[in-house]
């Protein structure tokens, strides 16, 4: 099973706030969000502190702590993810890290 944990210093205004949200509920994957402050996106989970690193990592933790998935998809409140990322096969998956490590962002694999 595939989920996403989505963090949010709730700082991002609209519309790349809500574009990013909407997209992300297409792949209908159950979400864990990790937030500032309460917002309605998937199981939300307020973390208590200020914007920074500390609270950045708490969010993740917590997010990750609280998602059933076996493969979990990381994803930021300010950044539109292609959504054939989100719904790739585990080999697929696999095979696109690989690529991305040897720097072949651009590089299509044969099927």
């Amino acid at each position: 099973m595939k989920g996403i944990i989505y963090y949010t210093d709730n700082k991002l205004k609209d519309p790349l706030f809500s574009i990013v949200q909407d997209l992300l509920l297409k792949t209908e994957l159950p979400i864990v969000s990790c937030s500032l402050k309460p917002i309605e996106f998937g199981k939300n989970i307020v973390v208590n502190g200020p914007r920074g690193y500390v609270s950045y990592i708490n969010q993740i933790i917590t997010a990750l702590i609280n998602n059933d998935a076996k493969y979990v998809f990381f994803c930021e409140h300010d950044v539109l993810y292609p959504n054939h990322i989100l719904i790739l096969s585990r080999q697929e998956m696999i095979y696109f890290i690989i690529i991305r490590m040897c720097g072949g962002g651009g590089v299509k694999a044969k099927q």
